[in-house]
């Protein structure tokens, strides 16, 4: 299960890496995904008594799930790599980071597609399913392409299952996603954000709430705090928890160097 504050094994950002590639190598074949077989996700794990979080991590768990990608404005390279002698730190450092574990300056990293799942999936088919979704059907971004590769991060966060909160400020910066949902005029609107993203924008959690709304749709006035008001009143807020792993793709070519057979 989950559990706060705590990371995932890189294997599965790697896993999640693997994919795209494969996906875009059997496109430019023809469409033949049977050119080369798919990755297979205990192929990225370490399961060495040292390895890092790989040894006691449950490949056959079933877990919520999603998968981010994030475009730097120019490609990583070997010196966004460290060693493995800098493994257990770095894993370490983003344990204490409180969700915002960005390595890079905001203004050099943006968002490139974002999707997940709040149902429970077998882990390797649910990271197989949404490292696609998330790089070539989210919506709100054209696909990723090959040339693109080189500038990627990967992200992947394992939820909790959700919970009930009283009211939309019954939550803790930085420890809790949020998943919000109202009706106005007969409409339904739903929302959510991961743990990360209100520190990582310096929001407050008023800020996060009226930042979600907005995100799922809704337009009109909304009265901060009045249970009053249709919408503020009429929120109902599940809040999760996640473990996170994030790996940039200089890191996934020096994995994939180091473990050629």
């Amino acid at each position: 299960m989950p559990g706060n504050k705590s990371s995932c094994p890189e294997g599965l950002a790697y896993f999640c890496m693997s994919t795209i590639e494969h996906h875009l190598e059997s496109q430019r074949s023809s469409g033949e995904p049977g050119q080369q077989a798919k990755p297979r996700l205990r192929d990225f794990m370490d399961t060495s008594p040292g390895g890092v979080g790989g040894a006691s991590f449950d490949l056959k768990q079933e877990s919520p799930l999603f998968v981010t990608w994030n475009k730097r404005s120019y490609a990583y390279t070997h010196e966004d790599a460290p060693g493995p002698e800098n493994a257990v730190a770095q894993e370490h450092d983003n344990e204490q980071e409180d969700g915002d574990d960005e390595e890079e300056d905001e203004e050099d990293v943006s968002l490139r597609g974002c999707i997940g799942t709040f149902t429970a999936l077998p882990l390797e088919k649910g990271l197989r399913e949404y490292a696609i979704t998330s790089a070539f059907r989210d919506t709100r971004f054209r696909p990723v392409k090959a040339e693109e590769l080189p500038f990627l991060q990967c992200g992947v966060s394992l939820l909790t299952p959700m919970t009930p909160a009283p009211n939309p400020l019954a939550w803790t910066l930085g420890t809790h996603g949020i998943h919000i949902t109202f009706h106005h005029s007969s409409r339904r609107y739903s929302g959510t954000y991961l743990p990360e993203v209100p520190p990582a924008q310096g929001w407050t959690k008023e800020e996060t709430i009226l930042s979600l709304i907005r995100k799922a749709g809704y337009r009109g006035k909304v009265n901060t705090g009045d249970d009053q008001d249709e919408v503020w009143g009429g929120i109902r807020l599940q809040i999760y928890e996640s473990r996170k792993v994030k790996r940039n793709w200089a890191q996934f070519e020096r994995w994939k160097a180091e473990n050629e057979k």
